[in-house]
Order: structure tokens, then C-alpha cells, then sequence
């Protein structure tokens, strides 16, 4: 087989008008100025506003202009938009990657000063490869075409079961060091990812067999049902607890959509490259449609001047 390693850029969602508007930035000591594709991160104290990270950078006095979009009239040749920045620099939240402010239309990527779990990196990325290993061993008894959907058996519910308690194992981890800890988690603890982590936006499809069509494994997930929402989850729920009566809901197509929300979880945590190279992941799936954050969701380096260094932010406090 052929190993893809590259091809077109993957689909992002168009920010809506909400995104391009100003956001108030009057009391906040750093915001965010997106400009034709290109941001900036500003420092504002004492009715002063510079740009970080520039020595002898010029300090602009609101007052004299009347507001801060006054202020910055003159450092820009084209529209610019202003954004109340969700961090200061140098904060970010473990194991939930994002853009940075220098490449806000890139995807998610863990920044790179933070601390790395380089440990945990690697026996995720050999347990996801470890996963498709097992895979392909179904894939030379059953052909992966559209119309075997719906086959199952005791080896693709063995698999299936590893792939969802993998992906359980994976979500646990990020919400235990974002500060929910808990004895017991269910899915509707697992479900207060799904925006942060922009999960539903993600669509897969494989790499060697584009046949199969596209793979969104978290589109339909809803905290109000999170269980039954995600269908190739619920599959495994049934099987797991009762193989007589639900072996047939371990099939190809929840196999399939169970390793995809694997690889997007793990992607979604470290980023586009990492944990693939290790893993050689990209000869299983390729992204179709990737997550776009506002730039106020951005995280920004901890530039000199800012007084700011790399520090862990618990999402859940």
C-alpha cells in the first residue's frame, strides 16, 4: 500500500459575522488585532496601548484618540478587527491544542512552550498504531467497501471495544488535568470537550480507500443525549454489556467511526504532526475539514516585555 502523507488542504468553516466584529477590550491588559490574515497581540495599561514582543515599540495614548480603535487608525493600511484574548500569554489549557497567534488560520498544535508529557505522546501514538494493526487483520477478511457497512462479528467488537475504551481513556486524561477529577466519569463529563475542543467540526476520510466516503464520528454529539448521540459509542455501550443481543451493532462502519474519533481526539491534543509521525497515522486517515477558532481563542506566546511565561490553565476550575 501506498503511504499519503500530504494532499489539499482540508476544508475550515468560514468565521461568522459574530467573529468579525470588535469585541471590548477597555479593561483588558492584552488584546488581539487581526488584520488581512495576519494578527498582532497588543499590550494595554494605564490608558496606554504598544505592541508585545516589539522593543522601543510606541505607546499609544487612548485618551488622545477616544478609543482604542481610534488609537490603532494609523498602524493599519487595511480593516482590522480587535479581540478580547481568552489567555494571557503563555497560558494554555493541557492537552487541548490551538492555533497560535502567529498562525491563527493553522490547526490546532500544542504549543510549543509548554510543558510536553513526551512519554504520554509516544504510548498513545503506539497504541493508536497498534490499534490499526488490528485494522487492516479485519480488512483482509472483510473487503472495505460501502456495502459491508454493516458487517460484524466477535473481531471487529473486540477491536471496537478497544478503540472506544482508548478514546474514554483519552478524554479522562484531559479532563482530569483540566481539573475535573473525578472517581467515575460518564459521558456527559466527556461531552463538556466537545466545544472546547471544536470535535463535531472535524471530517475524516481514509487515506488508501477515499471510496468510503467522509468520517465525522463527533457531528451529532449532543450534551443533552451524549450517549446515544454519538452512534458508534452507543454501539459499543450495547455490545460491551450485552454480546448476545447487540453483537450485530459491532460493525465495520462503528469500527471505522470509533478509530476516527480516536485519531481526531489525539489530533485535537497535539496537533497535526507529533503523534502522527510516530504513529504513521496519515496512512489511515487524511482531514477533509478541520476547526477554525477566532483569534481571541488563540493561544500567544509569552513575549518579552509581557512579563508573562508558560503557565497551565485549568478549563474545568
Amino acid at each position: 500500500m501506498t503511504i499519503v502523507v500530504s494532499g489539499p488542504k482540508p476544508r475550515r468553516r468560514n468565521l461568522d459575522a459574530s467573529e468579525l466584529n470588535d469585541q471590548d477590550v477597555s479593561g483588558a491588559r492584552f488584546f488581539g488585532v487581526t488584520s488581512n490574515g495576519h494578527g498582532q497581540i497588543w499590550q494595554h495599561q494605564e490608558g496606554e496601548i504598544w505592541r508585545a514582543g516589539i522593543n522601543g515599540a510606541e505607546k499609544l495614548v487612548v485618551s488622545n484618540y477616544g478609543s482604542v480603535r481610534e488609537a490603532l487608525k494609523g498602524q493599519f493600511s487595511c480593516d482590522f478587527v480587535v479581540h478580547k484574548m481568552e489567555l494571557c500569554p503563555g497560558q494554555y489549557y493541557p492537552r487541548i491544542g490551538r492555533p497560535n497567534d502567529q498562525h491563527p488560520d493553522s490547526g490546532p498544535a500544542r504549543p510549543n512552550f509548554a510543558n510536553a508529557d513526551m512519554g504520554e505522546l509516544f504510548n498513545s501514538a503506539r497504541y493508536y498504531s497498534a490499534l490499526v494493526g488490528q485494522l487492516w487483520e479485519v480488512l483482509e477478511v472483510i473487503e472495505p467497501v460501502i456495502e459491508n457497512k454493516d458487517c460484524f462479528g466477535n473481531k471487529i467488537r473486540s477491536l471496537l471495544i478497544l478503540a472506544c475504551t482508548e478514546c474514554e481513556n483519552q478524554m479522562r486524561g484531559i479532563l482530569r488535568c483540566n481539573g475535573l477529577e473525578k472517581d467515575r466519569y460518564n459521558t456527559s463529563d466527556f461531552a463538556r470537550l466537545l466545544k472546547p475542543m471544536r470535535l463535531n467540526e472535524y471530517a475524516l476520510e481514509f487515506s488508501e480507500m477515499p471510496w468510503l466516503g467522509e468520517i465525522h464520528p463527533f457531528r451529532d454529539w449532543s450534551s443533552a443525549k451524549p450517549t446515544v448521540s454519538l452512534s458508534w459509542y452507543d454501539a459499543y455501550n450495547a455490545t460491551k454489556h450485552d454480546r448476545s443481543a447487540c453483537l450485530f451493532r459491532a460493525n465495520l462502519s462503528s469500527l471505522f467511526k470509533s478509530l476516527a474519533a480516536l485519531w481526531i481526539l489525539l489530533t485535537a491534543q497535539y496537533g497535526s504532526h507529533s503523534w502522527r509521525t510516530v504513529s504513521e497515522s496519515d496512512r489511515v486517515f487524511t482531514a477533509k475539514s478541520v476547526p477554525r477558532w477566532r483569534y481571541s481563542e488563540c493561544y500567544t506566546y509569552p513575549y518579552s516585555g509581557t512579563g508573562m511565561s508558560a503557565q497551565e490553565v485549568k478549563l474545568f476550575k
